[in-house]
Formats: C-alpha cells, structure tokens, sequence
C-alpha cells in the first residue's frame, strides 16, 4: 500500500500508534524501512519506504566497516573448507588430452607418464586438491587486505581524538572546530537558533529542566535526553535542499553530529498521519535516512503516554546512531 493511498482511502479509524519498527536493513545503496499499524481490535496492516543511503564519509566508512567484519567471518569461513577438501584430496600434478570425444588423464610418477583410468580416484582427488587450493589463495589475499583495512582504519572524529590529548590541547577554540567541521558540543548547546514561534500557548507541559513543550510525550523525551546528557535543541529550524523547512521536536547532538527526533502525536487522527507522511518523505528526499538519523515516535491509540515504548525506541536510535 502507498503512502498517499494510505491516507485517502479511509482506512485511518483502524490505525493506531506505530508499535514497531519492525524491518531496517541495507540492501546495496538503498535500505527499506517497514512500519507496522495495530488497532485496538487486533487489526493491522504495514507500509514501507525505499530510501538512498545518502550517507556522510565517516557514517559510509563505519558502514563500510561493519560489511568488512561480516565479509571477513564469511571468507574465513570458506578457507577452512578449502582446506579440509585440500586434506582429503591429492596433490599429484593432473594432465589430459582431448580427443574431440573422451578425455584421457595422465600424470607423472618418477619422471614417467602414467595414465589414469577413467574411474580413478585420483582424478576427482586431484581435481578438488587444484580447484580447493586457486580458491584457498584468492581467499588469503582477500583476508589479508580486510585485516589490515579493519585493523589500520583509524576514527578521525576530533571529539574521539581529544579524548586522548594532553592538558595543552584540550582548549580547543570554536573557530578551530568550525573549520575543521566538527561541531563543538558546548558551543552549540548555548548558541541562539531558529526555534519555532508558532502557537507558544500550547507550550504547558513542563520538562525537568524547566523548559516548556506542547505535550507530556515531549516533556518525557526532554527529560531521557537531559538525563543522558545529549544535547539538543528545541523545535530548531531545519532546511532542506529542496527549499522545504519544519522545525522537528528536537534537534540532537550525538557524538558530534546533528540528528533528529520527531514525536508525531496520535497518528489515529488523519491530519497528524498525513503530516508524519509528509516529514517523513521530505527526509526520505534530503537523505536524512530514518531510524539513524531522525526517530519517529508515536502516541497510543487514544493518545495516552507511552514511557516504555519511548524509553525503548530512543535507546534503540542512539545504538543506530553508532
């Protein structure tokens, strides 16, 4: 089912929160993400986005890693099949000549030519020795370059670095971060942004901190924020390439670098699902790949507060955000 189907056809009355984001996988440069609906009632139906995986250098280099592990077991793996068909196979130089309608097979013992019957079991001995040994050496070559590919690549996030400086350079300016474009923490957390001036009486709910969101739900994710000591910012301005602009929920700092979180409301009503629809494609669009680099959250089937569900989902994003 299409998105836009999904909100013309009527079928809203039967959805309820998203419960679940239950596929997120990388399929070559694309990766595909599944939501699944319930209703109160057991009823439940899925929809899917394909999305480029339009990713920063050091995001495609940890992806790129992880495939380099995966594809270093696989290979490893296949060496020591190789090697067992080596042990049980023979290492007799093969020969044979053709003659338009048999193949005749020989080899030498002693200087000598000795051919082989044609049910010898020396040939397939020899056959699996030849083919288990070409394959054994690809896979050596290939096993050494991933080695030193996972075991050499070195983080060159400045934030990881400072970690092991000394004293003398652990002062580091704003305008050195800028330039080198790393995003200080603390310059950024206490910097003026954008922040949305929309309905400012909605904002009655309460975060720990003091600050005032529009719903319980915020205030909740406001606090699991502050509580992990992530930085964010508040219904901050995002652009995007193609002139759009929101203000999603939060604005995050996560190791250095900006992400997303988006709490949709109740998505039983059909105006709070088409624009979860919409926010949800302009990303899609700008490459700002969901499930890493925004969350989206949801509230229950009558709009009651899940904490549960959204303590989960923000601990599941930040391990996405790796």
């Amino acid at each position: 089912m299409s998105t836009r189907n999904l909100v013309e056809t009527g079928l809203m009355p039967v959805v309820s929160t998203i419960t679940a984001l239950s596929a997120y996988r990388f399929r070559g440069i694309w990766g595909k993400i599944e939501y699944t609906f319930y209703s109160p009632h057991g009823n439940f139906f899925q929809f899917s986005v394909d999305f480029p995986l339009l990713l920063s250098y050091d995001a495609l280099m940890e992806t790129i890693l992880v495939r380099a592990n995966e594809l270093l077991e696989e290979l490893l793996h296949r060496q020591m099949l190789c090697r067992k068909v080596m042990q049980s196979g023979s290492d007799i130089p093969l020969y044979a000549w053709y003659n338009g309608h048999d193949r005749y097979y020989y080899t030498y013992v002693n200087n000598q030519q000795h051919y082989l019957g044609k049910k010898s079991p020396q040939i397939e001995k020899a056959q699996s020795f030849y083919c288990a040994k070409t394959i054994d050496a690809a896979l050596e070559k290939n096993i050494a370059i991933l080695n030193t590919m996972i075991e050499d690549w070195t983080p060159y996030n400045l934030f990881d670095l400072k970690e092991t400086f000394t004293q003398a350079y652990q002062d580091l300016s704003i305008q050195l971060s800028e330039t080198l474009e790393f995003i200080d923490p603390v310059a950024w957390a206490t910097a003026p942004y954008s922040r949305s001036h929309s309905h400012p009486e909605h904002l009655i709910h309460q975060a720990k901190s003091g600050l005032y969101v529009r719903s319980r739900a915020e205030a909740f994710i406001a606090d699991i924020y502050d509580s992990l000591n992530i930085p964010f910012r508040y219904e901050d301005e995002l652009l995007l390439p193609n002139g759009h602009k929101w203000n999603p929920d939060f604005t995050l700092l996560i190791r250095g670098r900006i992400k997303w979180h988006e709490h949709c409301g109740n998505l039983k009503d059909p105006a709070s699902l088409k624009r979860f629809l919409w926010k949800e494609q302009q990303c899609v669009m700008a490459g700002i790949q969901p499930g890493r680099d925004i969350l989206f959250t949801f509230d229950g089937y009558e709009g009651e507060l899940n904490t549960r569900y959204l303590r989960r989902s923000i601990e599941q994003f930040l391990e996405n955000c790796d």
